[in-house]
């Protein structure tokens, strides 16, 4: 079968696996119906000058996660969705062969203090 639609497949299971179980975030976006980056964006326009009006505090912070789930450890990976998600063997086993063929890289991880507004390297820990 074809790589790419193995994984079509697997995806279209896997979401409908998650929002049967109701294990999505409400806010979840991705792999959803009727949610989209619009949607998300809809939101956070509406939520900014709601928390201004109530005098809070806004901060608006835009990550480019594209290239982030190759720097989730696989293990890890797969003892979350495991524990956390309920995937048994048989599923496992299928993203643990996935995920053999893709790159782990592991970035430095940095550690933000609030106290001082600096931050610390924390791959010298």
């Amino acid at each position: 079968m074809n790589p790419s639609v193995n994984t079509a497949l697997v995806t279209k299971q896997l979401v409908a696996y998650l929002n049967a179980a109701r294990l999505l975030l409400d806010l979840q976006s991705t792999y959803r119906a009727h949610h989209s980056t619009e949607t998300a964006v809809t939101k956070v326009l509406a939520d900014i000058p709601m928390a201004l009006d109530h005098g809070n505090i806004s901060m608006l912070v835009l990550l480019d996660l594209s290239a982030t789930f190759d720097t989730v450890d696989h293990d890890i990976l797969l003892r979350r969705l495991e524990a956390s998600y309920g995937l048994g063997c048989a599923v496992l086993s299928w993203f643990r062969s996935y995920l053999k063929s893709r790159t782990h890289f592991d970035w430095p991880q940095i550690r933000f203090r609030s106290d001082s507004g600096s931050h610390r390297d924390r791959s010298s820990d």
